[in-house]
């Protein structure tokens, strides 16, 4: 792969905004960025932080790397088709009422009430936090 002539670090701020738009969270990205598009679309990406709703940060990355898909990124969507997180930090938290800081449902509401795990639109998932 020949040395990329563009400085992608840059663009680090539009990188962040594509992020925040495929993960649902505000991204900042506070390090280097690398990008390629052919043979096969990728990015790079150091320092990266993923907000959470109750603490400042739900995720910080040393470095993301992701493989991209190739149409949807000609309409400017990032689909990930590979994505390595180097030395990824979660935090976990809950606020007063129960509210699990990634997850948009309460796993703390009475059964079968909207909100819980067993409610339809509630997580893809089986989570159990103690």
């Amino acid at each position: 792969m020949a040395p990329s002539l563009i400085d992608w670090t840059k663009y680090r701020d539009s990188f962040a905004t594509r992020l925040s738009a495929a993960t649902g969270r505000p991204v900042s990205i506070n390090g280097d960025v690398d990008f390629v598009i052919l043979p096969r679309p990728a990015l790079n990406a150091n320092a990266v932080r993923v907000a959470g709703d109750i603490a400042d940060d739900f995720v910080a990355v040393d470095r993301l790397s992701a493989r991209l898909a190739f149409l949807p990124l000609l309409r400017g969507d990032f689909v990930f088709r590979e994505l390595v997180l180097a030395k990824p930090e979660a935090r976990v938290t809950r606020n007063d009422v129960g509210k699990i800081d990634f997850l948009d449902f309460d796993l703390f509401s009475a059964p079968g009430q909207p909100g819980t795990a067993s409610a339809p639109g509630a997580a893809p998932f089986d989570i159990n936090v103690e």
